[in-house]
Protein backbone atom coordinates (compact mmCIF):
# COMPACT_ATOMS: atom_id res chain seq x y z
CA UNK A 1 0.00 0.00 0.00
CA UNK A 2 1.51 3.67 -0.98
CA UNK A 3 2.41 5.48 2.16
CA UNK A 4 3.86 8.53 3.23
CA UNK A 5 7.32 8.09 5.09
CA UNK A 6 10.29 10.45 6.53
CA UNK A 7 12.25 9.08 3.52
CA UNK A 8 9.69 10.07 0.66
CA UNK A 9 8.07 13.08 2.75
CA UNK A 10 10.09 15.76 1.19
CA UNK A 11 9.24 14.27 -2.60
CA UNK A 12 5.83 13.93 -1.91
CA UNK A 13 5.57 17.61 -0.78
CA UNK A 14 7.27 18.96 -3.83
CA UNK A 15 6.76 16.46 -6.55
CA UNK A 16 3.21 15.02 -5.48
CA UNK A 17 2.27 11.72 -5.89
CA UNK A 18 1.60 10.09 -9.28
CA UNK A 19 -2.26 8.67 -8.95
CA UNK A 20 -1.27 5.80 -11.24
CA UNK A 21 1.50 4.50 -8.34
CA UNK A 22 -1.73 4.69 -5.76
CA UNK A 23 -4.14 1.71 -5.40
CA UNK A 24 -7.21 1.02 -7.29
CA UNK A 25 -9.40 1.90 -3.95
CA UNK A 26 -7.58 5.53 -3.40
CA UNK A 27 -7.75 6.06 -7.63
CA UNK A 28 -11.61 5.44 -7.19
CA UNK A 29 -11.67 7.82 -4.13
CA UNK A 30 -9.71 10.38 -5.90
CA UNK A 31 -12.18 10.45 -8.86
CA UNK A 32 -15.41 10.27 -6.81
CA UNK A 33 -13.92 12.92 -4.63
CA UNK A 34 -13.60 15.41 -8.16
CA UNK A 35 -16.69 14.17 -9.06
CA UNK A 36 -18.46 15.48 -6.14
CA UNK A 37 -17.02 18.77 -6.61
CA UNK A 38 -14.42 18.35 -3.25
CA UNK A 39 -11.43 20.02 -3.65
CA UNK A 40 -9.90 17.55 -0.92
CA UNK A 41 -9.06 13.99 0.38
CA UNK A 42 -7.46 12.62 3.32
CA UNK A 43 -6.28 9.37 3.12
CA UNK A 44 -4.67 7.69 6.50
CA UNK A 45 -1.62 6.34 5.01
CA UNK A 46 -0.81 9.05 2.98
CA UNK A 47 -1.12 12.11 5.11
CA UNK A 48 0.38 10.82 8.32
CA UNK A 49 4.21 10.08 8.21
CA UNK A 50 3.88 6.02 8.52
CA UNK A 51 6.47 4.80 11.02
CA UNK A 52 6.89 7.97 12.83
CA UNK A 53 5.82 8.24 16.48
CA UNK A 54 6.18 11.87 16.80
CA UNK A 55 3.75 12.56 14.22
CA UNK A 56 1.38 9.90 14.95
CA UNK A 57 1.27 11.02 18.30
CA UNK A 58 0.11 14.37 16.81
CA UNK A 59 -2.46 13.31 14.45
CA UNK A 60 -3.96 10.20 16.27
CA UNK A 61 -5.72 13.03 18.92
CA UNK A 62 -7.01 14.20 15.97
CA UNK A 63 -8.39 11.21 14.03
CA UNK A 64 -12.00 11.87 15.84
CA UNK A 65 -12.45 15.79 14.34
CA UNK A 66 -10.87 14.63 10.53
CA UNK A 67 -13.56 12.15 10.50
CA UNK A 68 -16.63 13.91 12.40
CA UNK A 69 -15.97 17.31 10.40
CA UNK A 70 -15.03 15.41 6.73
CA UNK A 71 -18.10 16.39 4.05
CA UNK A 72 -18.43 13.07 3.29
CA UNK A 73 -16.51 9.79 4.80
CA UNK A 74 -15.94 7.06 1.77
CA UNK A 75 -15.96 3.50 2.76
CA UNK A 76 -14.81 0.27 0.91
CA UNK A 77 -16.90 -1.68 3.23
CA UNK A 78 -15.96 -5.41 1.73
CA UNK A 79 -12.99 -4.58 0.21
CA UNK A 80 -10.13 -6.96 1.96
CA UNK A 81 -7.15 -4.44 0.75
CA UNK A 82 -6.64 -1.74 -1.82
CA UNK A 83 -6.50 -3.99 -4.69
CA UNK A 84 -10.87 -4.10 -4.71
CA UNK A 85 -11.90 -0.42 -5.32
CA UNK A 86 -14.81 1.07 -4.71
CA UNK A 87 -16.86 -0.95 -7.82
CA UNK A 88 -16.46 -4.55 -7.99
CA UNK A 89 -18.72 -6.19 -10.06
CA UNK A 90 -21.45 -7.20 -9.42
CA UNK A 91 -24.61 -8.38 -10.79
CA UNK A 92 -27.48 -5.03 -11.28
CA UNK A 93 -30.45 -4.98 -10.23
CA UNK A 94 -33.13 -5.83 -13.49
CA UNK A 95 -35.96 -3.64 -13.80
CA UNK A 96 -39.88 -4.75 -14.54
CA UNK A 97 -42.81 -2.86 -15.72
CA UNK A 98 -45.68 -5.30 -14.37
CA UNK A 99 -48.87 -4.59 -15.18
CA UNK A 100 -51.90 -4.65 -12.94
CA UNK A 101 -54.16 -7.30 -13.79
CA UNK A 102 -57.52 -6.03 -15.66
CA UNK A 103 -57.21 -2.27 -14.40
CA UNK A 104 -55.03 0.10 -16.33
CA UNK A 105 -51.51 1.01 -15.50
CA UNK A 106 -48.42 -1.26 -14.00
CA UNK A 107 -46.29 -1.04 -11.47
CA UNK A 108 -42.13 -0.87 -11.55
CA UNK A 109 -40.38 -3.41 -9.57
CA UNK A 110 -36.51 -4.07 -9.27
CA UNK A 111 -35.11 -7.43 -8.92
CA UNK A 112 -31.93 -8.07 -7.27
CA UNK A 113 -30.36 -11.50 -7.56
CA UNK A 114 -29.82 -13.76 -4.08
CA UNK A 115 -26.36 -14.15 -3.08
CA UNK A 116 -26.81 -15.96 0.09
CA UNK A 117 -24.08 -15.09 2.68
CA UNK A 118 -22.74 -12.08 0.68
CA UNK A 119 -24.95 -9.08 2.23
CA UNK A 120 -27.83 -8.41 4.48
CA UNK A 121 -29.39 -5.38 6.07
CA UNK A 122 -28.82 -6.25 9.62
CA UNK A 123 -25.58 -3.91 10.44
CA UNK A 124 -27.79 -1.13 9.27
CA UNK A 125 -31.59 -1.93 10.05
CA UNK A 126 -31.14 -2.90 13.77
CA UNK A 127 -28.67 0.18 14.82
CA UNK A 128 -26.48 -2.16 17.10
CA UNK A 129 -22.75 -2.06 17.16
CA UNK A 130 -22.26 -5.52 17.61
CA UNK A 131 -20.10 -7.38 15.27
CA UNK A 132 -22.37 -10.91 14.71
CA UNK A 133 -24.25 -8.45 12.26
CA UNK A 134 -21.81 -7.00 9.84
CA UNK A 135 -18.86 -9.23 10.10
CA UNK A 136 -18.95 -9.79 7.03
CA UNK A 137 -18.22 -6.78 6.09
CA UNK A 138 -14.16 -5.76 5.97
CA UNK A 139 -13.87 -2.81 7.32
CA UNK A 140 -16.39 -3.11 10.45
CA UNK A 141 -13.83 -5.61 11.85
CA UNK A 142 -11.14 -2.83 12.08
CA UNK A 143 -11.07 -1.11 15.23
CA UNK A 144 -10.24 2.62 14.05
CA UNK A 145 -13.29 2.51 11.47
CA UNK A 146 -15.64 1.91 14.74
CA UNK A 147 -15.52 5.57 15.97
CA UNK A 148 -14.81 7.35 12.06
CA UNK A 149 -18.17 5.18 10.80
CA UNK A 150 -19.95 6.36 13.73
CA UNK A 151 -18.48 10.17 13.91
CA UNK A 152 -18.88 10.96 10.60
CA UNK A 153 -21.28 13.29 9.15
CA UNK A 154 -22.55 11.51 6.27
CA UNK A 155 -20.81 8.39 4.81
CA UNK A 156 -21.05 6.08 1.87
CA UNK A 157 -20.32 2.20 1.99
CA UNK A 158 -19.21 -0.06 -1.63
CA UNK A 159 -20.75 -3.08 -1.04
CA UNK A 160 -20.59 -5.84 -3.77
CA UNK A 161 -24.69 -5.65 -4.47
CA UNK A 162 -25.14 -1.94 -3.37
CA UNK A 163 -24.39 1.29 -2.22
CA UNK A 164 -25.38 2.46 1.59
CA UNK A 165 -26.12 5.89 2.63
CA UNK A 166 -25.76 6.94 6.26
CA UNK A 167 -26.14 10.07 8.07
CA UNK A 168 -27.41 11.33 11.22
CA UNK A 169 -31.10 10.92 10.71
CA UNK A 170 -31.59 8.42 8.05
CA UNK A 171 -29.85 5.43 6.47
CA UNK A 172 -30.39 4.77 2.87
CA UNK A 173 -29.55 2.36 0.02
CA UNK A 174 -30.18 1.42 -3.62
CA UNK A 175 -32.60 -1.43 -3.43
CA UNK A 176 -35.28 0.86 -1.43
CA UNK A 177 -35.44 -1.61 2.05
CA UNK A 178 -33.50 0.80 4.73
CA UNK A 179 -35.78 3.65 3.62
CA UNK A 180 -38.82 1.47 3.94
CA UNK A 181 -41.22 3.20 6.64
CA UNK A 182 -41.64 -0.40 8.24
CA UNK A 183 -38.07 -0.45 8.91
CA UNK A 184 -37.55 3.40 9.61
CA UNK A 185 -40.29 3.52 12.69
CA UNK A 186 -38.96 -0.08 13.91
CA UNK A 187 -35.09 0.05 13.41
CA UNK A 188 -32.96 3.28 14.51
CA UNK A 189 -29.98 3.30 12.16
CA UNK A 190 -26.58 3.23 14.16
CA UNK A 191 -25.49 6.71 13.77
CA UNK A 192 -29.14 7.77 14.33
CA UNK A 193 -28.99 5.92 17.82
CA UNK A 194 -25.75 7.51 18.77
CA UNK A 195 -27.45 11.12 18.17
CA UNK A 196 -29.90 10.26 20.68
CA UNK A 197 -27.79 9.03 23.01
CA UNK A 198 -25.22 11.84 22.83
CA UNK A 199 -27.98 14.37 22.29
CA UNK A 200 -31.33 13.33 24.01
CA UNK A 201 -31.02 11.24 27.17
CA UNK A 202 -30.26 11.22 30.25
CA UNK A 203 -27.32 9.44 32.17
CA UNK A 204 -28.66 5.82 32.55
CA UNK A 205 -29.74 6.10 29.28
CA UNK A 206 -26.29 6.98 28.22
CA UNK A 207 -24.77 4.10 30.07
CA UNK A 208 -26.97 1.67 28.43
CA UNK A 209 -25.79 3.27 25.20
CA UNK A 210 -22.56 2.82 26.53
CA UNK A 211 -22.72 -0.46 27.10
CA UNK A 212 -23.35 -0.99 23.54
CA UNK A 213 -20.48 0.86 22.16
CA UNK A 214 -18.19 -1.63 24.25
CA UNK A 215 -19.71 -4.58 22.89
CA UNK A 216 -19.08 -3.30 19.37
CA UNK A 217 -15.82 -2.34 19.21
CA UNK A 218 -14.44 -4.74 22.44
CA UNK A 219 -14.43 -7.59 19.07
CA UNK A 220 -12.64 -5.69 16.96
CA UNK A 221 -8.88 -5.75 15.58
CA UNK A 222 -6.53 -3.59 15.94
CA UNK A 223 -2.65 -3.63 14.78
CA UNK A 224 -1.13 -2.37 17.80
CA UNK A 225 -2.91 -2.35 20.70
CA UNK A 226 -1.69 0.63 22.66
CA UNK A 227 -4.11 2.64 19.95
CA UNK A 228 -6.98 0.70 21.24
CA UNK A 229 -7.95 3.49 24.18
CA UNK A 230 -7.20 6.30 21.41
CA UNK A 231 -9.04 4.65 18.71
CA UNK A 232 -12.71 5.15 20.54
CA UNK A 233 -11.60 8.42 22.28
CA UNK A 234 -13.67 10.52 20.07
CA UNK A 235 -16.98 9.06 20.75
CA UNK A 236 -16.20 8.81 24.12
CA UNK A 237 -15.41 12.68 24.12
CA UNK A 238 -19.49 12.76 22.41
CA UNK A 239 -20.40 10.77 25.10
CA UNK A 240 -18.98 12.90 28.10
CA UNK A 241 -20.36 15.76 26.56
CA UNK A 242 -24.05 16.60 28.31
CA UNK A 243 -26.84 17.40 26.04
CA UNK A 244 -26.86 20.67 26.57
CA UNK A 245 -23.26 21.06 25.47
CA UNK A 246 -23.57 18.62 22.41
CA UNK A 247 -26.93 20.96 20.82
CA UNK A 248 -25.45 24.58 22.00
CA UNK A 249 -28.64 25.09 23.58
CA UNK A 250 -27.74 26.18 27.11
CA UNK A 251 -25.40 25.79 29.94
CA UNK A 252 -23.74 22.79 31.53
CA UNK A 253 -25.64 19.55 33.41
CA UNK A 254 -24.69 16.91 35.16
CA UNK A 255 -22.73 14.00 33.08
CA UNK A 256 -21.06 11.09 33.21
CA UNK A 257 -18.16 12.69 35.08
CA UNK A 258 -14.65 11.75 34.54
CA UNK A 259 -13.54 9.49 32.04
CA UNK A 260 -11.81 6.80 33.45
CA UNK A 261 -10.26 4.55 30.52
CA UNK A 262 -13.20 3.73 29.20
CA UNK A 263 -15.38 3.17 32.08
CA UNK A 264 -17.41 6.23 33.62
CA UNK A 265 -16.52 7.97 37.17
CA UNK A 266 -21.07 8.39 37.20
CA UNK A 267 -21.31 4.63 37.04
CA UNK A 268 -19.30 3.51 39.76
CA UNK A 269 -18.74 1.07 40.66
CA UNK A 270 -21.31 -0.75 38.86
CA UNK A 271 -19.21 0.32 35.43
CA UNK A 272 -16.76 -2.30 37.03
CA UNK A 273 -18.83 -4.99 35.83
CA UNK A 274 -18.15 -6.30 32.84
CA UNK A 275 -16.68 -9.97 31.83
CA UNK A 276 -15.24 -11.06 28.92
CA UNK A 277 -17.49 -13.51 26.22
CA UNK A 278 -14.76 -16.57 26.58
CA UNK A 279 -17.91 -19.03 25.71
CA UNK A 280 -19.24 -16.95 23.34
CA UNK A 281 -16.12 -16.49 21.02
CA UNK A 282 -17.03 -19.15 18.77
CA UNK A 283 -20.87 -17.60 17.74
CA UNK A 284 -18.76 -14.50 16.85
CA UNK A 285 -16.33 -12.80 14.85
CA UNK A 286 -13.54 -15.09 17.01
CA UNK A 287 -10.00 -13.49 16.58
CA UNK A 288 -8.03 -15.52 19.78
CA UNK A 289 -8.02 -16.41 22.79
CA UNK A 290 -8.69 -13.54 25.35
CA UNK A 291 -5.38 -12.15 26.97
CA UNK A 292 -4.64 -9.24 29.25
CA UNK A 293 -2.42 -6.69 27.62
CA UNK A 294 0.66 -5.97 29.67
CA UNK A 295 3.13 -3.01 29.16
CA UNK A 296 0.78 -0.09 28.90
CA UNK A 297 -1.12 1.89 31.29
CA UNK A 298 -4.37 0.85 31.47
CA UNK A 299 -5.33 -0.14 34.53
CA UNK A 300 -6.66 -4.43 35.06
CA UNK A 301 -10.36 -2.65 36.17
CA UNK A 302 -10.54 -1.25 32.50
CA UNK A 303 -12.40 -3.32 29.70
CA UNK A 304 -9.82 -2.22 27.65
CA UNK A 305 -6.98 -3.69 28.92
CA UNK A 306 -8.29 -7.39 27.79
CA UNK A 307 -8.13 -7.99 23.99
CA UNK A 308 -11.47 -10.05 23.20
CA UNK A 309 -15.03 -9.56 23.20
CA UNK A 310 -16.50 -7.55 26.41
CA UNK A 311 -20.19 -7.28 27.24
CA UNK A 312 -21.33 -5.41 30.22
CA UNK A 313 -23.54 -6.73 32.90
CA UNK A 314 -27.23 -7.39 32.64
CA UNK A 315 -28.16 -3.62 34.02
CA UNK A 316 -31.65 -5.18 34.71
CA UNK A 317 -30.05 -7.49 37.08
CA UNK A 318 -27.86 -5.47 39.33
CA UNK A 319 -29.54 -3.32 42.08
CA UNK A 320 -27.77 -1.52 45.42
CA UNK A 321 -24.52 -0.82 45.30
CA UNK A 322 -22.54 -2.15 48.33
CA UNK A 323 -19.44 -0.80 47.70
CA UNK A 324 -18.04 2.44 47.41
CA UNK A 325 -15.25 4.43 45.53
CA UNK A 326 -13.10 6.46 48.20
CA UNK A 327 -10.28 7.54 45.68
CA UNK A 328 -9.17 7.76 41.85
CA UNK A 329 -6.13 8.50 41.05
CA UNK A 330 -5.68 9.24 37.27
CA UNK A 331 -3.79 11.43 35.20
CA UNK A 332 -3.99 12.30 31.75
CA UNK A 333 -2.11 14.97 29.07
CA UNK A 334 -4.29 17.80 29.20
CA UNK A 335 -3.66 17.64 25.33
CA UNK A 336 -5.83 14.42 25.14
CA UNK A 337 -7.77 14.40 28.00
CA UNK A 338 -9.51 11.32 26.55
CA UNK A 339 -6.35 9.18 25.96
CA UNK A 340 -4.57 6.78 27.48
CA UNK A 341 -3.62 7.90 31.02
CA UNK A 342 0.16 8.94 31.08
CA UNK A 343 0.51 6.06 34.29
CA UNK A 344 -1.24 3.38 35.64
CA UNK A 345 -4.15 4.85 37.45
CA UNK A 346 -5.87 3.63 40.75
CA UNK A 347 -9.12 2.92 42.34
CA UNK A 348 -9.61 2.68 45.87
CA UNK A 349 -12.65 0.61 46.50
CA UNK A 350 -14.12 0.08 50.00
CA UNK A 351 -16.26 -2.90 50.31
CA UNK A 352 -16.90 -6.15 52.26
CA UNK A 353 -14.22 -8.51 51.18
CA UNK A 354 -13.73 -12.18 51.68
CA UNK A 355 -10.72 -14.99 50.72
CA UNK A 356 -11.28 -16.92 48.40
CA UNK A 357 -9.49 -19.75 46.27
CA UNK A 358 -9.61 -20.15 42.73
CA UNK A 359 -9.59 -24.36 41.40
CA UNK A 360 -8.29 -24.46 37.75
CA UNK A 361 -10.90 -26.91 36.24
CA UNK A 362 -9.21 -28.10 33.02
CA UNK A 363 -10.08 -27.28 29.23
CA UNK A 364 -12.65 -25.20 28.05
CA UNK A 365 -13.93 -24.41 24.50
CA UNK A 366 -11.83 -21.44 24.57
CA UNK A 367 -9.01 -21.58 26.72
CA UNK A 368 -9.10 -23.12 30.37
CA UNK A 369 -12.14 -23.28 33.13
CA UNK A 370 -12.01 -21.58 36.55
CA UNK A 371 -14.15 -21.87 39.68
CA UNK A 372 -14.27 -20.50 43.19
CA UNK A 373 -14.04 -22.12 46.31
CA UNK A 374 -14.59 -21.43 50.23
CA UNK A 375 -14.83 -23.57 53.35
CA UNK A 376 -18.57 -21.45 53.87
CA UNK A 377 -19.61 -22.80 50.10
CA UNK A 378 -21.40 -25.83 50.08
CA UNK A 379 -19.93 -25.89 46.47
CA UNK A 380 -17.33 -24.37 44.02
CA UNK A 381 -19.01 -21.02 42.07
CA UNK A 382 -18.14 -20.31 38.31
CA UNK A 383 -15.53 -17.38 37.95
CA UNK A 384 -16.03 -15.42 34.40
CA UNK A 385 -12.61 -14.97 34.23
CA UNK A 386 -11.25 -12.29 32.15
CA UNK A 387 -8.71 -14.08 30.01
CA UNK A 388 -8.79 -17.46 28.72
CA UNK A 389 -6.17 -18.93 30.75
CA UNK A 390 -4.75 -16.88 33.49
CA UNK A 391 -0.89 -15.60 33.90
CA UNK A 392 -0.18 -15.23 37.48
CA UNK A 393 0.48 -18.25 39.78
CA UNK A 394 -3.45 -17.93 41.24
CA UNK A 395 -2.31 -20.50 44.03
CA UNK A 396 0.64 -18.21 45.43
CA UNK A 397 -1.65 -15.39 45.26
CA UNK A 398 -4.21 -14.07 48.01
CA UNK A 399 -7.17 -13.88 45.84
CA UNK A 400 -9.81 -11.52 47.31
CA UNK A 401 -13.90 -11.48 46.61
CA UNK A 402 -14.86 -8.08 46.37
CA UNK A 403 -18.81 -7.69 47.24
CA UNK A 404 -20.07 -4.97 44.96
CA UNK A 405 -23.74 -5.18 44.14
CA UNK A 406 -26.83 -7.16 45.23
CA UNK A 407 -28.39 -9.25 42.71
CA UNK A 408 -31.87 -9.08 41.66
CA UNK A 409 -34.25 -11.62 43.17
CA UNK A 410 -30.86 -13.64 44.23
CA UNK A 411 -29.46 -13.91 47.19
CA UNK A 412 -25.85 -13.49 45.62
CA UNK A 413 -23.85 -10.82 45.12
CA UNK A 414 -21.77 -9.26 42.42
CA UNK A 415 -18.73 -9.57 43.30
CA UNK A 416 -14.90 -8.47 41.70
CA UNK A 417 -12.18 -11.07 42.20
CA UNK A 418 -8.94 -9.53 42.57
CA UNK A 419 -5.61 -11.05 42.99
CA UNK A 420 -2.48 -9.52 45.23
CA UNK A 421 0.56 -7.73 42.92
CA UNK A 422 3.21 -9.13 44.67
CA UNK A 423 3.66 -10.93 47.96
CA UNK A 424 2.51 -8.46 50.78
CA UNK A 425 1.67 -5.66 48.05
CA UNK A 426 -0.68 -3.36 48.54
CA UNK A 427 -2.33 -3.63 45.18
CA UNK A 428 -4.94 -5.82 43.74
CA UNK A 429 -5.41 -6.72 40.01
CA UNK A 430 -8.62 -8.02 38.48
CA UNK A 431 -9.09 -11.66 37.87
CA UNK A 432 -13.19 -11.53 36.77
CA UNK A 433 -16.25 -11.34 37.91
CA UNK A 434 -18.83 -13.90 40.07
CA UNK A 435 -21.70 -14.03 41.98
CA UNK A 436 -21.54 -15.48 45.01
CA UNK A 437 -23.40 -16.52 47.72
CA UNK A 438 -24.27 -13.20 50.69
CA UNK A 439 -23.68 -15.60 53.64
CA UNK A 440 -20.06 -15.91 53.46
CA UNK A 441 -19.78 -12.34 53.45
CA UNK A 442 -21.89 -12.03 56.15
CA UNK A 443 -20.39 -14.40 58.53
CA UNK A 444 -16.99 -14.56 57.45
CA UNK A 445 -16.32 -10.62 55.62
CA UNK A 446 -14.14 -7.69 56.53
CA UNK A 447 -14.33 -4.08 55.57
CA UNK A 448 -11.63 -2.96 54.13
CA UNK A 449 -9.87 -0.51 51.20
CA UNK A 450 -8.86 -2.00 47.90
CA UNK A 451 -6.72 -0.26 45.66
CA UNK A 452 -7.23 -1.33 42.16
CA UNK A 453 -4.56 -1.27 39.78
Amino acid sequence: MPKTTRDNLLRHQVEGIPVSHLTRTFQDAINLTVQLGLAYIWIDSLCIIQGDAADWATESVTMASVYGGAHLVIAATCGKDGKDGLYPPRNPLQQFDLPLGQSTGSVRVLIKSFEPGAWNHQAWQFGTWTPSSDFDLALHRRAWTFQERLLAKRIVHFSPLEMIWECWTSSSCECGELQHERYRKIFPGAKSKLREAITDSGVQERLQAWDGVIAGYSVRDITYYHDRVQAIAGIALQFGMNKRCATGSGPPEAGLGRYLCGVWEADLPMGLLWYSLLTNAGERYYRGPHRRLRGWTVPTWSWLSVQGDVSHADREGIESPLASITNISYRVSLDNPYGAPVDIPTLTVRCTTVNIDIQDQGDAICGREYSLSHPLLEDTCNLECDVSVLDFPFGKCQVKALRITTRRESDAMNCLIVCQVGSGGTRYERVGIASVANEIFEKSGTEEDIVLA
